[in-house]
């Protein structure tokens, strides 16, 4: 590691953030929390693409019919009382996967969906995003995290706070 770059301690590599309704779900009443831990394959650029993340969430409240491929981006906005913003990604980035032909995802989070109980409507559960959304934590922090329903609407918001700064 060159000497003009510090290793991120364990709490800078991840976010958190509690989850509550989102501004416009008057259906579902969902609770709880998500963290992401990145993981970097080169630590001179924690910035960038260069690592992927570890997604861990658990929630209750949340719509039973998703019970296999409902929707969690990271967005835009800073706030979940009115809009959260479009989807938040590097394009730049995935541009270039695009156009090199690399067998990932097309568009960031691709592969992010999570999964409910059918009777209780309580989802939890753990999956890796390869490269994330295109951006390191620095990037992420402040930015609005979105469970969608069944139907594509949003249902969960949080936003996305360093570890060490919500007392955990």
């Amino acid at each position: 590691i060159p000497s003009s770059i510090s290793s991120p301690s364990p709490k800078d590599s991840i976010l958190k953030a509690d989850m509550g309704p989102s501004y416009n779900n008057d259906q579902f009443h969902p609770e709880g929390w998500v963290k992401i831990q990145f993981h970097y394959d080169n630590i001179a650029y924690m910035d960038t693409h260069e690592f992927s993340y570890l997604f861990v969430y658990n929630l209750t409240g949340m719509d039973p019919l998703c019970t296999n491929n409902c929707a969690v981006h990271i967005h835009e906005g800073r706030g979940c009382n009115d809009s959260v913003g479009p989807r938040y990604w590097n394009s730049d980035f995935f541009d270039d996967i695009i156009n090199n032909n690399d067998s990932s995802p097309t568009s960031p989070m691709d592969e992010s969906y999570y999964a409910t109980n059918e009777n209780n409507g309580h989802a939890n559960g753990i999956f890796v995003v390869k490269h994330g959304n295109g951006y390191g934590p620095r990037k992420n922090v402040n930015r609005t995290i979105v469970f969608h329903d069944s139907n594509g609407k949003h249902l969960a918001c949080g936003v996305l706070l360093r570890y060490d700064e919500q007392n955990y």
